[in-house]
């Protein structure tokens, strides 16, 4: 069989041998089984915490009876057996969600059979996840200078997809870089701040427009703060 086809959203993913064997093995009970996976858009591997990716949906329904069957695992199980299912025709869908149940990624529907006495394997899901990088440094009258020297204790980056509301990360300025969890393609509206112990802001950058897209890593320009 060939993979299911992807609908995009905030990501993309791709399913690896789709009709084989795969984590849990054959059973005799007939339902759909599959494994999971995420990787940075480049490739690199990310765990569902680092992702802010909680639960993968598997959405069912019987072509013949119209019966809609639905299971919500753990993203961070790496696998799962769906309920026991009768046999028949089935249009099946797969979806990645973050903790507030927000979609990041769906497979377009596809239909599959579910056989008597045994288990259709959906083989290895791979998310593909989008997220903002950043780098920074400080100084000081052209002078590279550490956090500590400038009163700073984090770093802020403040992001806002169109009209939607402006969604904030924090990392600790010691840190020199930060990745976000996924994010969405599109335009943003982009801003980074560095901000001392009381949450005071010593350094604020003009906003700026980046675009997303579902081809290229979200690495922002590194900044440096030049702070007094």
């Amino acid at each position: 069989m060939s993979p299911l086809p992807v609908r995009r959203c905030l990501s993309s993913f791709a399913i690896v041998g789709l009709g084989l064997a795969g984590c849990f093995g054959g059973g005799d009970t007939p339902a759909f089984q599959l494994d999971w996976g995420l990787v940075y858009i480049e490739g690199q591997a990310v765990s569902c915490a680092d992702a802010g990716t909680k639960f993968v949906d598997l959405d069912v329904q019987n072509l013949s009876t119209k019966a809609v069957f639905h299971d919500r695992f753990e993203c961070q199980a790496g696998g799962a057996v769906g309920s026991e299912l009768p046999a028949g025709p089935y249009v099946v869908s797969v979806r990645l969600r973050d903790a507030n149940g927000g979609l990041v990624s769906e497979s377009a529907p596809v239909n599959l059979q579910v056989s008597r006495h045994a288990r259709t394997d959906l083989g290895t899901v791979v998310f593909h996840i989008q997220s903002f990088s950043l780098a920074w440094s400080l100084a000081r009258n052209s002078a590279a200078i550490t956090c500590a020297q400038a009163g700073a204790d984090k770093v802020e980056l403040i992001t806002q997809l169109g009209e939607g509301a402006p969604v904030r990360f924090k990392w600790p300025c010691t840190d020199r870089s930060g990745t976000t969890t996924a994010v969405s393609a599109g335009s943003y509206s982009v801003q980074v701040r560095l901000l001392d112990g009381g949450g005071g802001v010593l350094y604020t950058s003009e906003p700026m427009t980046f675009p997303v897209d579902d081809q290229h890593r979200a690495n922002l320009p590194p900044i440096t703060f030049v702070v007094k």
